[in-house]
């Protein structure tokens, strides 16, 4: 038995194959979620399967209330900066890879809950004209330190209290949130 071993080993060895070495194989992988506030969204380049300095764009994720999780990074193969709208609510699903991850769909949440202490309240006039609010949320636990800036639809000062916890559930429409309900704690 010693001997047809190391017959086995010995033809492995003299065809150039390595018995110590181990061999990757590339699994169908399972498409991944995930869902939050798009906090941050920057371009770079790493090591991917797709070459040594390829194109990829790294999105910060901030979960939506009442999920307790910290931030998710996923690094997303390619240049897709502008798939992307900062301090907006999106649920991307994507197939990890080696070094980044394809995105299979992406879609803005409709209507969405955030809830911190209000630490900026402020009345602007946006690009088309218009009133808008707004509102910068220090970030609770397991958050703590983050903060996230909702541009509102008109002039909705008044329902927030500096300093206070609240909790404010909104629709996204483009350039403005149009709030649904505040709750403060």
């Amino acid at each position: 038995m010693k001997g047809l071993c190391a017959v086995l080993l010995f033809g492995l060895l003299g065809c150039g194959g390595n018995p110590l070495r181990t061999r990757t194989t590339t699994l169908n992988a399972t498409p991944s979620t995930v869902s939050g506030f798009v906090s941050t969204v920057q371009f770079n380049q790493a090591a991917t399967s797709q070459g040594s300095n390829s194109a990829v764009t790294v999105v910060t994720f901030i979960p939506q209330v009442p999920q307790t999780s910290p931030t998710t990074n996923i690094t997303f193969c390619g240049n897709v900066v502008n798939e992307f709208v900062p301090n907006t609510f999106a649920t991307v699903t994507f197939t990890p890879g080696q070094g980044c991850s394809s995105i299979v769909s992406l879609a803005p949440i409709s209507f969405v809950a955030l809830s911190g202490f209000i630490s900026i309240v402020q009345v602007t006039v946006s690009g088309n004209d218009s009133l808008v609010t707004t509102v910068t949320f220090l970030l609770p636990a397991p958050q703590n330190g983050l903060a996230e800036t909702i541009a509102f639809c008109g002039n909705v000062g008044n329902q927030f209290a500096m300093n206070g916890f609240m909790t404010v559930t909104f629709t996204q429409a483009i350039g403005c949130a149009n709030i649904v309900a505040v709750a403060s704690r």
